[in-house]
């Protein structure tokens, strides 16, 4: 966990303390309401850019799946020059490409 990570559980954890649905651990736990609203916000933030950033890179992870299974071993030229003409929507007939 970093330190950006720490700030986000430490932020969570007062918003719990002073907000939650628990009863607060003193009665003297109080932030100011406008103080809550600002920490859920970078709560929610925070949330939404590692929901994004997950959703990237199971994107990322996916396309390179998805070139790995399209391209033959690199030692095959003919087949490799046929398959990007394909992916491309050329015909390997009469484009210069080894059949």
């Amino acid at each position: 966990m970093n330190e950006h990570e720490q700030a986000i559980a430490v932020l969570r954890a007062i918003v719990a303390e002073v907000a939650g649905h628990e009863p607060a651990f003193s009665a003297n736990s109080y932030l100011p309401p406008h103080l809550i609203h600002d920490a859920r916000k970078v709560i929610e933030d925070h949330d939404a850019r590692e929901v994004i950033k997950e959703h990237e890179q199971a994107i990322a992870r996916r396309q390179h799946e998805d070139s790995a299974l399209l391209l033959p071993p690199a030692s095959d030229g003919r087949r490799a020059a046929r398959c990007r003409a394909y992916r491309h929507g050329r015909s390997a007939a009469g484009k210069g490409i080894p059949t």
